[in-house]
């Protein structure tokens, strides 16, 4: 059987501060062979290499290819690369992953803890003064990458966990910006092409990312929507008009308020003010995992905004759905029927009911004669004989 062969892919660069990272935070945690393998195929891949088979490697490395196996291993648990094999082409793609930074390196629920745990405290705390602050395809390929192995974890003390909350780095991003290398990270190079992250363009998706408060998953979405196959550039004002349908639903005029997107309708309901990221989650959760209607969501919203003082608590909010749903909620009219007999019970108190007779009008009677009260009278001595 012949030699696998082997391809290279980088996500990105690796930049002046991605390279001090790996240098102080990866290679200590890595064998000198794996920090090695890494730099190497980053180097290969940017000085635009070709390499048919492991050999090389073997080669450059010294080393043999069990080592050099275990070496990918290694990268692969420390989620610096991903392996993709193609059996029926005995061939394999290595992805090169994007260095952490320093800051999100320490703040990792794995990387930061392991760092600590194999280089101590005081190594842990000079890191942070150091840190103050053409893409192949996947396809036939599966992911043979070694996952993480959690039993490492297992030394894991509470004592070191105290310590590890206590001198974390908090965050210090700035609110409401748009994370945009974060998003050049995940985006990958099918979607978005390296030759199409030019200045303009980016300056754009940050613009529309800050203003409009867009995730980097919709992002995505958006720039990989924007860009035709048959004329492969980026349509900016396809790009615009999808955020601003999303984010900011345009109604027409005279329109029944309650059928408006419900993104919208809260944010009437906030004087324009745009929904924060965890109550437009909300919402979308609503319509596609409750399938409601928007125009039932929208009773909902006003109904529970105004008995719970104008809090959408997900819980509460997704116990009530779960009944509607259950009670086959499917317009806003029976969405009304059910919210009425509470507005009813909440704003009239029960009253006492009193007996028919009580309520009753008194009867009139007419005044006795001078005889009639003397027969009276005659009748009582009578009786009393």
């Amino acid at each position: 059987m012949s030699e696998m062969k082997v391809q290279i892919e980088q996500i990105k660069s690796i930049d002046t501060e991605e390279l001090s990272s790996f240098t102080i935070l990866y290679a200590p945690l890595l064998k000198p062979l794996s920090s090695q393998y890494y730099l190497l195929m980053s180097g290969i891949y940017e000085s635009h290499g070709k390499i048919k088979n492991h050999r090389f490697f073997c080669e450059a490395l010294h080393c043999t290819p069990m080592e050099l196996s275990v070496a990918r291993e290694e990268l692969e648990e420390m989620m610096l690369i991903k392996t993709f094999v193609n059996e029926e082409t005995n061939s394999m793609i290595i992805q090169l992953l994007p260095i952490k930074r320093g800051y999100k390196f320490l703040n990792h629920e794995v990387l930061g803890r392991l760092y600590m745990m194999k280089m101590g405290t005081k190594a842990y705390l000079f890191a942070q003064q150091c840190f103050k602050d053409q893409e192949l395809s996947l396809e036939g390929y599966k992911n043979i990458s070694k996952p993480f192995d959690a039993q490492i974890m297992s030394q894991w003390a509470k004592g070191q966990e105290e310590d590890f909350q206590k001198n974390r780095l908090s965050a210090a991003t700035k609110k409401g910006s748009f994370d945009l290398n974060g998003f050049l990270r995940k985006c990958s190079f099918l979607v978005f092409p390296k030759e199409l992250r030019t200045k303009e363009n980016l300056s754009v998706i940050e613009e529309m990312g800050n203003y409009y408060k867009v995730s980097i998953e919709d992002m995505i979405l958006f720039v990989g929507k924007a860009i035709p196959h048959k004329d492969p550039k980026l349509n900016v004002n396809r790009f615009k008009e999808m955020i601003r349908n999303k984010y900011l639903p345009l109604q027409k005029e005279n329109t029944d308020i309650y059928q408006m997107n419900p993104v919208a309708f809260l944010m009437n309901k906030q004087q324009g003010i745009m929904p924060s990221n965890a109550d437009a989650r909300l919402l979308e959760n609503l319509s596609s995992q409750f399938k409601l209607k928007d125009e039932v969501i929208n009773v909902l919203i006003e109904y529970i905004l105004a008995n719970n003082e104008n809090r959408l608590n997900r819980s509460y909010v997704e116990k009530i759905a779960g009944v509607w749903v259950r009670n086959q909620i499917d317009s806003k009219e029976k969405a009304f029927l059910e919210i009425e007999p509470k507005k009813e019970r909440r704003q009239t108190k029960k009253k006492r009911t009193l007996p028919d007779w009580y309520m009753a009008e008194e009867e009139e009677f007419e005044t006795a004669s001078e005889d009639e009260l003397l027969e009276v009278r005659r009748m009582i001595e009578e009786m009393k004989k």
